[in-house]
């Protein structure tokens, strides 16, 4: 039964990743990573070329006597660039905000962090298929909690679902 349980899942985004792209809309409901928001995101065709994509998720753990909860929100926006044959490329610049928080009780905070950043990427999407990946290539500026502040390469990456 086990096996069942994990062998379904795995049949069926098999399945999904396999189906050949439909035609869309410019609309997707996705996951991306960002160094400072990473979640749950919608893409938001705001012309031929330019998309928006908010970005959110929320985690909340309350067990073994702590709780740990966290959230991330941020913005995303694209511009396409002319496509070559499943891959297309695009340019982007993001904003997010994510905040951790670990407590022994509901009273009492351990730890409290944060990091506040912007990014600008440029990204590759693979569209042959109904789950499309993409990754990026992006350079990031983060302010942490303690008030440090870094600049450097990240790496993001996303799939959508194109409706």
């Amino acid at each position: 039964m086990r096996l069942i349980k994990t062998l379904l899942p795995t049949i069926a985004l098999f399945i999904v990743m396999t189906l050949p792209a439909a035609a869309d809309s410019g609309y997707a409901l996705g996951w991306t990573y960002m160094p400072m928001a990473a979640g749950f995101t919608v893409k938001i065709p705001i012309s031929q070329e330019l998309s928006i994509q908010p970005v959110f998720s929320v985690s909340l753990y309350d067990g073994d006597g702590q709780t740990e909860d966290s959230y991330s929100v941020g913005l995303r926006g694209t511009y396409s660039l002319p496509v070559l044959r499943q891959v297309h490329p695009y340019l982007g610049l993001g904003l997010g905000h994510q905040r951790s928080f670990l407590g022994a009780d509901l009273s009492q905070t351990i730890v409290d962090e944060s990091r506040t950043g912007a990014t600008a990427f440029i990204g590759l999407e693979y569209r042959k298929y109904a789950l499309r990946p993409a990754v990026e290539l992006g350079l990031t500026a983060l302010r942490r909690t303690d008030g440090s502040f870094r600049v450097g390469n990240s790496i993001n990456a996303g799939i959508y679902y194109y409706f």
